[in-house]
């Protein structure tokens, strides 16, 4: 099924930003982050399987990544799912697929090829046709992505804000 965008706007996040913003900072990206990587993990996983099997090079490059620095904008973390370049496991597969023949500059910088099948290329007068990974695995499987976070924030906000209770009645009685 097709994204729809305009759907996208009716996911209410509002109650839990609104407790999100109570508790501490650091709280809020550990949460944060760790309820997105949760959300993109059926994502990544049908990205690896829909990535063409060559050498199974790409769909082992495929990882989670996180970031949690800043605050632009009111962004607490993000999640990028990617093909990772230096992913040893994913290297190690393409050169046993495509080994012979490469020098030591080509194999640092490892696994590049992701964005070409993703969107296709032109080699000379030949066009090579696009074998998408990454939008089709977001569109079969966002909505799962969206409850998955929203069942995490809930059930790690809910932690903290227990632990935190019980911290001020040991100090407070």
């Amino acid at each position: 099924m097709e994204y729809n965008y305009k759907e996208k706007h009716n996911f209410d996040f509002r109650p839990y930003v609104h407790v999100l913003q109570q508790l501490p900072i650091d709280w809020q990206r550990k949460s944060v982050t760790s309820a997105l990587k949760k959300a993109a993990e059926p994502m990544a996983d049908a990205a690896r399987r829909n990535a063409v099997k060559t050498s199974g090079a790409l769909a082992e490059s495929i990882k989670i990544k996180a970031n949690r620095k800043g605050r632009r904008g009111g962004m607490v973390s993000r999640v990028w799912i990617l093909p990772v370049r230096t992913d040893n496991k994913a290297i190690a597969r393409y050169l046993s697929h495509y080994g012979k023949g490469l020098d030591g500059k080509r194999i640092k910088q490892g696994i590049r090829h992701g964005h070409l099948v993703e969107f296709g290329f032109r080699v000379g007068n030949r066009q090579v046709g696009a074998r998408p990974f990454l939008q089709p695995a977001f569109d079969q499987t966002w909505r799962k992505s969206v409850s998955v976070f929203k069942e995490t924030l809930a059930k790690r906000t809910e932690a903290r804000i227990k632990k935190l209770r019980k911290e001020a009645k040991a100090k407070y009685g």
